[in-house]
């Protein structure tokens, strides 16, 4: 079954140090992928890139494998602008999630939590400076309720914005920066610091 998750980049332009916002969105068997995907982080040996449309406007996001025992939750978040092809011609923005069992166990709550939630009700999770199993940093993440399923039609005004969202550029998805266009560097897991 084809699946749906989008991590759209936004800067909150009314924090005095323009946080990076990133909305998730898609469908529930988006949602469960992600939710897998942070269960093999905590066996894996190598980065786990999601897999998102690429026709979108989604940043690429990459799962480390989980860091060292750490006796508290932990999950740190942080950007950096990548190629997007081997051509070296487009570059995107990527999410670098890492953290502990622990941490991934408590993001992996907060999808199932929105998961549980109809998509009418337009709950939201958020997940800031407030959480507290989130290492300090300037991104704060709103994972938005997924709809049943992507490929449905349906007339409902909210849904078809909310799968607009994605294929939407906004000006803040890519920042005005100055990027050398090298090849695609994995971020190396040891490297991290919490």
């Amino acid at each position: 079954m084809e699946k749906h998750i989008y991590f759209t980049r936004q800067i909150d332009q009314e924090s005095s140090n323009k946080k990076t916002i990133i909305s998730i969105s898609g469908d529930k068997e988006g949602y469960r992928y992600f939710i897998d995907l942070l269960e093999k982080a905590n066996t894996s040996k190598i980065n786990l890139h999601v897999e998102i449309n690429s026709q979108s406007y989604s940043m690429e996001v990459v799962i480390l494998p989980t860091a060292p025992f750490r006796a508290y939750p932990t999950v740190k978040l942080f950007e950096r602008p990548v190629t997007k092809n081997k051509n070296k011609d487009t570059w995107n923005m990527e999410l670098v999630i890492c953290g502990s069992k622990f941490g991934y166990n408590c993001l992996k709550e907060a999808f199932t939590q929105v998961l549980s939630k109809d998509f009418s009700s337009g709950w939201h999770q958020h997940i800031d400076e407030d959480t507290k199993w989130l290492a300090f940093n300037n991104i704060d993440m709103i994972i938005e309720t997924p709809i049943e399923d992507w490929k449905q039609k349906n007339r409902d005004k909210d849904v078809k914005y909310y799968k607009k969202i994605p294929y939407s550029k906004d000006e803040n998805v890519l920042p005005s920066i100055e990027f050398s266009e090298q090849s695609y560097q994995e971020v190396n897991p040891n490297d991290i610091e919490f």
